[in-house]
């Protein structure tokens, strides 16, 4: 999934492991954030360098094959973007050991609960207003950012009322 053109991201995953970064999108998906997702640092700062940065970024460590790694593209970004809130994917917890995190940065141990990965994300993220949206003529409340379990609950409830 790529960024919409005119449209900002909400979230930028970087996994060199197709399958975790599969798991990781879909569970940040599933929670109604508009993902973009990255194979290395060097394309997630190419994505970031034409759309704008992220509000967070999640990354691996160990980017593999990748020039850089996920605490060199941390660094670059925090350096590039500050407001950018990082987290970092890692089945190595004591990578980070020596590195002191910031008040904006987390991480979470391979393996992950995606549940877990999506709730921290939408912690770090900034909070946006819910725009109106209308079901039969009624108003119903959502915030795009919001499960879309909770807004399909929503939508039922209200639904169901006006029949």
């Amino acid at each position: 999934m790529t960024a919409r053109q005119g449209r900002s991201m909400d979230v930028l995953v970087v996994e060199d492991e197709p399958l975790v970064r599969e798991i990781a999108v879909e569970a940040l998906w599933d929670a109604g954030l508009d993902v973009t997702e990255a194979a290395s640092a060097e394309a997630a700062l190419a994505i970031m360098a034409e759309t704008g940065p992220p509000p967070v970024l999640v990354t691996d460590v160990d980017l593999g094959r990748s020039v850089m790694d996920g605490l060199a593209l941390a660094t670059e970004v925090c350096r590039r973007w500050p407001q950018t809130a990082v987290i970092y994917i890692t089945e190595r917890p004591g990578a980070l050991s020596e590195r002191a995190l910031g008040p904006r940065e987390r991480y979470v141990p391979k393996p992950f609960e995606p549940a877990r990965l999506a709730r921290l994300v939408c912690e770090m993220s900034p909070p946006c207003p819910p725009p109106p949206r209308r079901v039969r003529g009624r108003d119903v409340g959502y915030c795009w950012r919001s499960h879309r379990a909770t807004w399909l609950r929503t939508l039922l409830r209200e639904v169901g009322s006006s029949s």
